[in-house]
C-alpha cells in the first residue's frame, strides 16, 4: 500500500481536523461528517471546536448552546450523542482503551479514532472506504451487510502500516471521496489501479452493487409565523419526529384551520395570511409548510416558548420558514 501512502502525501486536503491527532476534535470532526458533505461540514467544524474546545467544555454545555451551534448542519441526533460521548469521557477520565464503550460511538466511529487518534490498525468502513474495497477486491454482493464487512476487515488489516494507520486510514477516506467515485471513477490516476481486481475484470460500472432506496415519504405541516416586531415566537417541540427538543417556530401536521385558531386566540394581533409554502427533505421525508403569518400585541409567552431577534442560530427548516 505504498502506492496509497504516496499519493495521500501528494494529494491530501488540508483539511482543520488533519492538523491535530487529538481524540476529541478528531470524534467532533467524525461525527459532523456522518451523511454530510466535507465542504459543508468545516465552517460548523472551526465554529464548534472554537465554542467548545474540550470534551469538559462541551460535556458542561448547556443542550441549547450545542443546539445553537448545531443549527443548519441537521441530523440533530448526532449533536445529542457527541454531548453524551463528551461527558462519558468527562466521567471516565479520558477515553477509554475500549472505545466502543463509549454513547454513541459504533462500529466505523471506534475504527476511525482508533486509527487515526491513536494511531492503532483499524479497518473503518464509510460509504467511501466501502466502495474502495468493494472495487478493490471485486465483491460483487451487497456492502451494506454484516458479511460483507467482516470480509473487508479480514482482508484489509493486515494491509495497514503499523506506523501510520491514520495516514491509511484517511487515505482510503480521500480516495473514495475523491477518485473512487461512485460514477466514472477515475481509475487512470488511482494509486491502486495494479491490484483493483474490478478494474481488471471492467467491473468498476457495476461494483459495489446497487443498493436499493427507501421510498421517499412526502409529508405536509402547517408552520405559523407569529411577529412581535423584529422577534418571532419559537417554542421546543419535545415530540417533535425531525427536530425533537430543539426551538423552532411552531409547526403541526394538522392544517391551519384546525391549529391556527387556539394560537390566534392566545396570541391576538393582525389577521393571519397564508404567506406561501416552502420545501424541504429530512433523511426519506419530502415536507412541504404551508406558512401562515400574523403580528401579535402579546408580549409574554408561555413555558417551553421564548421570543427570538433575527440573529438567532436556528435549524434550517425553521430559517425556510422565517424566509417564506
Amino acid at each position: 500500500m505504498s502506492e496509497l501512502l504516496a499519493w495521500y502525501d501528494r494529494e491530501r486536503r488540508d483539511l482543520p481536523w488533519r492538523r491535530t491527532r487529538d481524540p476529541y476534535a478528531i470524534l467532533v470532526s467524525e461525527v459532523m461528517l456522518q451523511q454530510t458533505r466535507v465542504e459543508a461540514v468545516i465552517p460548523y467544524y472551526l465554529r464548534f471546536m472554537e465554542r467548545f474546545p474540550s470534551c469538559d467544555s462541551l460535556a458542561s454545555a448547556s443542550l441549547d448552546s450545542v443546539y445553537e451551534m448545531w443549527a443548519g448542519l441537521g441530523y440533530y441526533r448526532r449533536a445529542r450523542n457527541l454531548q453524551a460521548t463528551a461527558q462519558a469521557v468527562v466521567l471516565a477520565g479520558g477515553f477509554p482503551a475500549s472505545l466502543r464503550d463509549l454513547p454513541g460511538v459504533g462500529e466505523y466511529t471506534e475504527a476511525a479514532l482508533a486509527s487515526i487518534a491513536f494511531g492503532r490498525p483499524a479497518v473503518a468502513l464509510d460509504g467511501n472506504a466501502l466502495r474502495v474495497w468493494a472495487r478493490y477486491f471485486a465483491y460483487e454482493g451487497a456492502v451494506l451487510t454484516t458479511a460483507a464487512r467482516r470480509f473487508f476487515v479480514e482482508r484489509v488489516l493486515g494491509l495497514i502500516p503499523a506506523d501510520r494507520a491514520g495516514d491509511f486510514t484517511q487515505a482510503v477516506m480521500e480516495l473514495g471521496a475523491r477518485v473512487c467515485l461512485p460514477r466514472q471513477p477515475r481509475c487512470l490516476v488511482c494509486p491502486l489501479q495494479s491490484g483493483c481486481q474490478a478494474l481488471a475484470r471492467g467491473l468498476t460500472g457495476s461494483i459495489p452493487a446497487p443498493v436499493a432506496r427507501a421510498r421517499r415519504q412526502k409529508v405536509a405541516l402547517c408552520a405559523l409565523r407569529i411577529r412581535r416586531g423584529d422577534q418571532v415566537l419559537l417554542e421546543r417541540r419535545s415530540g417533535d419526529p425531525f427536530l425533537a427538543g430543539q426551538w423552532v417556530t411552531p409547526w403541526f401536521f394538522e392544517p391551519f384551520a384546525e391549529v391556527g385558531p387556539g394560537y390566534v386566540e392566545r396570541f391576538p394581533g393582525s389577521s393571519p395570511r397564508r404567506v406561501g409554502t416552502v420545501s424541504h427533505g429530512v433523511t426519506f421525508r419530502d415536507l412541504t409548510v404551508e406558512v401562515w403569518e400574523w403580528e401579535t400585541t402579546r408580549e409574554t409567552c408561555e413555558p417551553e416558548q421564548r421570543w427570538a431577534g433575527p440573529d438567532a442560530r436556528l435549524p434550517r427548516l425553521a430559517s425556510l420558514v422565517l424566509e417564506a
